[in-house]
């Protein structure tokens, strides 16, 4: 099976063709969400979605990383990463296709 990307206009479009609202209305909302939920996370919030999953930021510890180049190595300062689990109803659903 190959993999397909689906763009934020395609789910825009999907949206708007479920509901019966225009796109521009639709493409509205899907800009506050997001908006929304990038915001969430530059605070450090933590977003469930139930039967969606969890977006949240993990904290990366300093680390050494080697420069195999330069035969050197590199301190990397501790870091925000930001992470999406999926819930276990959407893993099942996943792994029935």
């Amino acid at each position: 099976m190959a993999n397909v990307n689906t763009t934020k206009a395609d789910l825009i479009g999907r949206i708007a063709d479920k509901l019966g609202y225009e796109k521009t209305l639709v493409a509205t909302i899907f800009e506050a969400t997001l908006e929304s939920i990038n915001e969430a996370l530059v605070n450090n919030e933590t977003i469930q979605l139930r039967g969606h999953g969890t977006y949240g930021i993990k904290v990366r510890k300093p680390k050494k990383a080697r420069v195999i180049k330069r035969n050197t190595t590199i301190d990397l300062p501790e870091r925000k990463v930001a992470y999406f689990k999926t819930s276990k109803l959407l893993t099942a659903e996943i792994n029935k296709k």
